[in-house]
């Protein structure tokens, strides 16, 4: 830092170089937020993309998926070894994982016709959920005790899109057998985000109510 006098104080300056955007409580900030735009981006892609009829712009969408799911596991990486846990840190990566996986699902209903009703039940999920984070700060969200029941959800939510899209790409019994298990992986996590809300609502860490 530099100094400078103005009305004989003395005034911090920024040294030349420092990134006035780079919070000091959140290191990487741009590049997290970077991060969640592109895999915000992915969601977009796919629905320009996919086509029920076209096998090659469904391998575009299948690239999309694993490029979402390894984005997300390099932000979480990052996340935890270089920066802090925020609120707006916990915002950014969930709207860009909703835009991203919602815009798979809206593409998917071209092909899928049952889909609709699945996507209503997920939305009420993901906005309960985010309501619940927001308003109560006693929620303890970030509890291993519940990170591997909200792993677990995401598990079926990616399975079941990465199955629809596969039963897109196939044909006959194959595609039917992918179509029906897609169906199941998100019936499963439209129920065990039913569990995770009711988990979250009553379920209170004694380190914290005390």
């Amino acid at each position: 830092m530099e100094s400078e006098h103005l009305n004989g104080h003395r005034k911090q300056v920024p040294a030349p170089g420092l990134d006035l955007n780079e919070k000091p409580g959140r290191p990487l900030a741009r590049t997290l937020t970077g991060i969640a735009v592109f895999r915000s981006c992915l969601g977009g892609l796919v629905i320009l993309a996919f086509r029920p009829d076209h096998p090659r712009l469904i391998v575009v969408c299948l690239v999309a998926l694993a490029l979402a799911q390894a984005s997300d596991m390099i932000d979480g990486a990052l996340a935890r070894k270089f920066s802090r846990p925020t609120l707006a840190g916990y915002l950014q990566d969930s709207i860009a994982d909703k835009i991203f996986n919602f815009g798979c699902l809206l593409a998917l209903t071209a092909g899928f016709h049952w889909l609709p009703f699945i996507i209503w039940g997920l939305l009420a999920r993901e906005f309960m959920i985010l309501a619940v984070r927001i308003t109560d700060s006693k929620v303890e969200v970030s509890l291993k005790r519940f990170k591997r029941h909200v792993v677990l959800y995401g598990l079926f939510f990616r399975t079941g899109i990465f199955g629809f899209f596969v039963a897109s790409l196939t044909a006959g019994r194959t595609a039917a057998i992918c179509g029906l298990l897609s169906y199941v992986a998100l019936t499963a996590a439209v129920v065990w985000g039913a569990i995770n809300i009711i988990q979250m609502i009553f379920y209170r860490d004694p380190a914290v109510t005390a």
